[in-house]
């Protein structure tokens, strides 16, 4: 993962950011609908 740098399956699943891991992508998600 980009963000994490974790080894992890789940990492390129997400089409909107196939770069992070499942939970750096709720983490992201949930950032840019508080902002």
């Amino acid at each position: 993962c980009a963000r994490c740098w974790r080894h992890r399956p789940t990492v390129g699943a997400s089409k909107a950011h196939p770069d992070l891991c499942d939970r750096c992508e709720s983490v992201v998600v949930a950032m840019t609908k508080s902002e």
